[in-house]
Order: structure tokens, then sequence, then C-alpha cells
């Protein structure tokens, strides 16, 4: 439970076939949210971003060969109601290979392909260790992914 709050923005989501094998896509947000009914110096909502975008692009062969390379960003957040402790933005770039056959799908995925040192989410609080005497406030925080390469190979039942 917290303060109420007022979001104020707009979001867009377009997508365009540039042609018979390429599309391109974004979905983003631009938002101000606050607390109300607080002094506004602690009227920030923690973890609220005033910027999320995801983008993509993708080629398609009618062959059945699939690729794409796509962007996510959030943007700096507050990790306080004042606004002195903030979170820094996030912006991982991932690519897709996917070859179809029959039944059969081979994909290869690269996920943060720049391997950039960022954070999925991240919070301020107390907490206390074992052995500590009195609990420490921080930013905890987990990690994106690092570079890392899955490969796949998916047989769908039926037609």
């Amino acid at each position: 439970p917290s303060d109420g709050s007022e979001r104020t923005g707009f979001e867009l989501g377009a997508f365009w076939n540039i042609n018979s094998r390429w599309t391109a896509d974004i979905n983003a947000a631009f938002v101000d949210s606050n607390f109300v009914g607080v002094p506004s110096n602690v009227d920030q909502i923690p973890n609220a971003r005033d910027q999320v975008i995801g983008a993509g692009i993708t080629f398609m062969q009618p062959q059945g060969f699939t690729a794409s390379l796509r962007l996510r960003h959030f943007a700096e957040a507050p990790l306080t109601e004042d606004g002195s402790i903030s979170h820094g933005d996030t912006t991982i770039v991932n690519a897709g290979l996917q070859y179809h056959f029959g039944n059969w799908r081979a994909g290869l995925e690269i996920l943060n392909l720049f391997d950039a040192e960022d954070d999925d989410i991240a919070y301020y609080y107390a907490s206390r260790l074992r052995g500590e005497v009195a609990p420490v406030e921080d930013i905890h925080f987990h990690p994106v992914i690092p570079f890392s390469v899955r490969v796949s190979i998916r047989w769908e039942l039926g037609g």
C-alpha cells in the first residue's frame, strides 16, 4: 500500500511491413509518474521509469529462414521517494536466427549481444547479512543475463 499516484504520458505501438521480407516494429511508453497528496520533495515513485522502449527489425525468407535484431531500453528510475537514489538506464540488444523445415525448427538466439553490464531491476532497502549487527540500506539488484548463446531444435506435432 502506498499513496495515490498520477501518471500522464503516451504510448506508441507501430509496425511497418517494409516489403514482403522485412518488418520493423516499436513499442514505447513515455510517462511522468508521481505520488499525489504528498510534499513535492517526496513524490517520486520508486522504479517508475519515464521511458520504456522495445524495437526490432525482422527478416523473413519464404523458404523458412528468419532473422531478427531487438532492442530493449529502460530509462533511469528513482529508487526512493525523494529521488536521492536512482538506478541507471538499461539497454540490451538481442539477436535471433531460425530455420523452419517441415515440422522442425532450428534456432539460435544471442542474448545481450554487446554484453551490457546492466541490471534488470533494482531496489533500495535495508537488509542484514548473517554476522552484521545492524541492517544496512543499500541498492539490491538483479543483473541482466550476460552475453549468452542459446540453440534450440523444436518438432511440432500436427500440420
